[in-house]
């Protein structure tokens, strides 16, 4: 049997491409492989788009019997149970049948922003558990020793008079000015241990990642998914680190220095550079996991992600970089811990496609086989774009897609 077009229906109603499965399908019988493909013809389209928590979809049902809407609806309601995405299912008249489907991880997005900013503070305490990954710091502990001793004394020596007199001439207060003076070398001091960090030592942030995955079981996981496919999870390479901390750096660098005068504010101006500067930063160091757990290589890919989640991205970016923003201990301590941090926030998106139970990770059953990267790809998060293409050929204005009934081949 094949099916035409239908591989694409939403979510996991995932439809039985044989007369024989529409009757004999029962929820304890079919699971994830759903069900009654020919009771669904005619079309479905976008009623309601509700941003990125989910969109409202009018399926278009010509009933075989009397109660196939009804085993429709049940069976939706049962593949939702079953997966991360909250569905509903109600019948209308004239053999309509209106689906509301969810992703439940995107929903409490918000709350997640909230949790995110939390995750570098969490970091700090699976760093300090973790007496083997303390010797990873030795070597950027000493490096920021004397980078910040040397920046803090050039300075103040050469930028602090010059950036507090401009300030005064600005129509600053002396007093006010001579403070932001004083914040803005810090924050100086601060951006060149970033840069030096990244540059020198950006495959040891990668290690630890890399470290704390391993031990929550990820790691493996991905590695036995890799392998399904064919192909073998990249090892760590400290050159590959290093274009990759560099191709970024070549992003934060401009932003970081445009967004510099802020400093000059007390506190709000703090707050607000880490707000603008900080979901780069987390995106940095998820990156490579972007590539491993959800196959996105190129920046576009990623950031359709990025931009999906960017409350959780900007609340953990900021509080990471407020951390190393302290003189001295942000470069020394907060630098690794934000690296165990980062790993905390992926495993939070690897549980978007993954559930762990009985010490073991197992792909949820909306983890998209059958999906097409680029052309429907739902369970990636990418419906609103992706929702006017079938096979690559645009339907029509209204982005209505049209669904034929299996035929025997």
């Amino acid at each position: 049997m094949q099916v035409e077009l239908l591989q694409r229906m939403p979510m996991d109603i995932r439809l039985a491409a044989s007369a024989q499965a529409a009757e004999v399908a029962r929820a304890e019988d079919i699971k994830s492989k759903a069900c009654l493909v020919d009771h669904l013809v005619g079309s479905w389209h976008v009623e309601n788009a509700l941003g990125i928590d989910g969109v409202t979809v009018l399926l278009e049902i010509l009933p075989r019997s009397s109660s196939a809407c009804q085993e429709v609806v049940g069976h939706i309601h049962y593949l939702g149970k079953k997966t991360q995405y909250s569905v509903s299912a109600t019948p209308l008249d004239s053999g309509k049948l209106h689906v509301k489907y969810l992703n439940n991880q995107l929903c409490i997005m918000g709350a997640n922003s909230i949790t995110s900013a939390a995750l570098p503070l969490a970091g700090i305490g699976v760093f300090l558990a973790r007496p083997t990954l303390w010797k990873e710091v030795v070597c950027p502990l000493v490096v920021s020793v004397i980078s910040t001793l040397v920046s803090l004394i050039v300075l103040f020596g050469a930028a602090l008079r010059p950036q507090a007199d401009a300030l005064v001439h600005a129509g600053w207060p002396g007093w006010v000015a001579w403070i932001s003076g004083v914040l803005l070398v810090l924050a100086e001091v601060a951006v060149i241990n970033i840069i030096l960090m990244l540059v020198l030592f950006g495959c040891v942030q990668s290690k630890i990642i890399r470290a704390v995955l391993q031990e929550k079981g990820i790691m493996d996981q991905l590695r036995t998914e890799f392998a399904q496919r064919g192909k073998e999870l990249p090892e760590a390479n400290c050159l590959r680190d290093l274009g990759h901390n560099l191709l970024f750096l070549l992003g934060r660098l401009p932003l970081m220095i445009l967004t510099l005068p802020l400093h000059g504010v007390p506190v709000l101006g703090q707050v607000a550079w880490v707000m603008l500067n900080g979901w780069i930063y987390a995106w940095e160091l998820e990156a490579e996991f972007l590539v491993f757990a959800r196959e996105r290589h190129r920046c576009h890919e990623q950031w359709r992600f990025v931009s999906k989640r960017f409350g959780a991205f900007a609340g953990f970016g900021s509080t990471a970089m407020a951390l190393e923003l302290i003189p001295f201990v942000g470069p020394w301590i907060f630098f690794a811990s934000n690296a165990c941090g980062a790993a905390l926030l992926a495993e939070i998106f690897f549980k978007e496609t993954h559930m762990h139970s009985n010490g073991a990770w197992t792909a949820k059953m909306a983890e998209p086989g059958y999906f097409h990267e680029g052309e429907y790809d739902l369970a990636k998060d990418l419906l609103l774009e992706d929702l006017g293409a079938v096979n690559g050929e645009k339907q029509n204005e209204n982005m209505e897609l049209v669904f034929k009934r299996a035929r025997a081949s």
